[in-house]
């Protein structure tokens, strides 16, 4: 009489094994390495870093907090990134799941971003500080001086600049219509305009001392008071037209402020007293970006 209830449990566990990898994308959790995973809770993280990476790029080079941990936090979106691409891959080719996926491989695209972030946060840091170090040369005008302290900051802004050419590179392999939270395209697009912004201010800082470069003799002559030549004035005011302060970011005052000086040096009288602030009562701009209007002093902090 037992016999028949035997075999029915037999055939029940054999169901089930059947049915076990078809239910298995659908569980909440799944193992990995041993360890139980919450895809929604990878799916949080990855938003996490992606908030945390953006505001800590933008925190430098003034803020020196912002460099602690961050090898360990790219290691930590690595990891994520790689958990939800492996869960990814566990998911049907039902609606729902390619639904899942697709979210899935849009949140590991932003912890992919969030670790290039990260990386790219420290060569920043440095070559910031020496950048704005030349800014302020440049404002001095000891042109050479302000070209050798950006020199040497060349190595690491070049690092962060491919950092960041990566982060936006993994964000363009995904889509944020795919995310399931309103807040969590948010931290997407924070992170997207943050990483574009940055780009743009390296390189309009690149651009601006490439071309402080290519007119040194004309600089030099300004700054002590010399006449310029026909070829100086023009090769200057092609500067002026290539250069905009705004896509500077936390730098434009101090782009804006030379540009000034470049302006008032083509004007009769040229760029005497170089420590004053040339070009407050100008109301128009040089070239198109608007060198020397509407970029006054920074507001105190007061």
């Amino acid at each position: 009489m037992r016999r028949p209830r035997k075999n029915t449990a037999l055939l029940s566990l054999l169901i089930a094994l059947i049915l076990l990898p078809f239910i298995l994308p659908y569980l909440d959790v799944f193992p990995l390495r041993g360890e139980k995973i919450d895809p929604e809770k990878l799916m949080v993280e990855a938003v996490y870093h992606a908030n945390e990476s953006a505001t800590r790029l933008l925190a430098v080079p003034e803020d020196q907090d912002a460099l602690t941990g961050l090898e360990r936090l790219a290691s930590e979106a690595a990891e994520i990134e790689a958990a939800l691409k492996q869960y990814a891959q566990t998911l049907p080719e039902s609606r729902l799941g390619q639904t899942l996926k697709k979210a899935a491989l849009t949140y590991a695209a932003m912890a992919r971003a969030a670790n290039h972030t990260y990386t790219a946060t420290g060569p920043l840091a440095q070559g910031l500080e020496g950048a704005g170090k030349a800014l302020l040369l440049l404002q001095e005008c000891k042109i050479d001086e302000a070209l050798e302290k950006y020199r040497g900051s060349k190595p690491q802004l070049a690092a962060a600049k491919a950092g960041i050419e990566k982060a936006l590179e993994a964000l363009s392999e995904g889509d944020p219509r795919n995310l399931l939270s309103g807040n969590h395209t948010e931290v997407y697009m924070k992170l997207e305009k943050t990483l574009t912004k940055t780009l743009i201010m390296l390189e309009e800082l690149d651009r601006l001392f490439s071309l402080t470069e290519a007119n040194l003799d004309a600089l030099r002559t300004a700054c002590q008071g010399g006449n310029l030549t026909e070829p100086q004035m023009q090769g200057l005011g092609q500067m002026l037209g290539m250069l905009n302060p705004s896509n500077a970011g936390k730098y434009a005052y101090e782009e804006a402020q030379f540009l000034s000086m470049i302006q008032q040096a083509l004007i009769p009288g040229v760029m005497q007293n170089p420590g004053q602030s040339p070009g407050r009562s100008q109301e128009t701009s040089p070239g198109q970006g608007g060198s020397g209007a509407g970029y006054g002093a920074p507001p105190s902090d007061d």
